[in-house]
């Protein structure tokens, strides 16, 4: 059908029907019934990322101390080894545990920021995660180490997850409000 925008669907009734977010003109609004069903799906995926990050970050932090990267054969040597055939010197240890940690926050910022819609309140969200974490295992947890630099480190991967995913909704945002029909080209 010339013209047709719209996909084809045939409902378990035998009859036809029309895909409303297909066939909706461009620039149109969703329909209340859209948008709940949108709202929903949303709603359903930020509470799975909230508990399957809870439950991540919680097995990580809160979990014994992994293995002693000083025995034979643990990371020290195999940096020992690199060193050796070229790395530089500052690519470390230490610098790889703090990496690491920037990138173990990284979704923790994102899912704040999910929640709060905001970078300030998702990096103080962040902050307060790892500051909870960190006084965890200085007083109840004595194989690990609290470590003020987890703090930093972590508070900056939240920074950036919370930067991240809100870049991301200002783009989508642009991308929808770019979708006008005053905005296309006349034909």
């Amino acid at each position: 059908m010339p013209g047709h925008r719209g996909r084809l669907s045939r409902p378990s009734s035998g009859g036809v029907s029309r895909d409303p977010a297909l066939t909706r003109a461009p620039g149109a609004r969703p329909s209340a019934s859209e948008n709940q069903h949108d709202d929903a799906a949303v709603a359903t995926v930020r509470v799975l990322a909230t508990f399957i990050t809870a439950v991540v970050i919680g097995l990580i932090t809160l979990g014994p101390q992994p293995g002693d990267p000083n025995q034979p054969g643990g990371l020290q040597e195999l940096f020992t080894r690199w060193h050796g055939a070229g790395l530089p010197a500052w690519i470390d240890l230490p610098l790889l545990e703090f990496c690491a940690n920037i990138a173990l926050f990284v979704p923790v910022g994102a899912v704040a920021a999910s929640w709060l819609g905001s970078w300030g309140a998702s990096v103080f969200a962040g902050a307060a995660v790892t500051s909870f974490i960190e006084c965890f295992q200085g007083v109840f947890l004595p194989d690990r180490v609290a470590d003020p630099r987890d703090l930093l480190s972590n508070t900056l991967g939240a920074a950036l997850g919370a930067a991240a995913l809100l870049a991301l909704r200002r783009r989508a945002a642009r991308g929808h409000a770019g979708a006008s029909p005053h905005r296309h080209p006349r034909g």
